[in-house]
């Protein structure tokens, strides 16, 4: 009698450790997946901001490029400003 309630015993205790095993392996299945899509959307953001990166070395080259031009053009009027009174000291009124 003892060996059959052990053996019943023994049986629920097999059937236990692997409902068990049955969810730790979809726990595991479930934390791959998750650290999969993790990593794939850490690519994502890292292209992402390598695109950003490289947008504002574009925008800095073109703000250069325009105080570049706002001070020739500066210095061009400050130059037709002084040709303008030169030449308006040699006539006389």
């Amino acid at each position: 009698m003892q060996t059959i309630e052990h053996v019943g015993k023994n049986n629920h205790s097999v059937q236990t450790i692997e409902a068990i095993a049955e969810q730790h392996e979809s726990s595991v299945g479930q934390t791959r997946d998750t650290f999969t899509f993790v990593t794939q959307n850490m690519y994502e953001i890292i292209d992402q901001v390598q695109a950003i990166a490289f947008e504002i070395e574009s925008i800095e080259r073109d703000k250069d490029d325009v105080i570049r031009a706002a001070q020739n053009l500066s210095a061009s009027g400050e130059e037709v400003s002084a040709s303008v009174e030169e030449v308006t000291a040699t006539y006389p009124p």
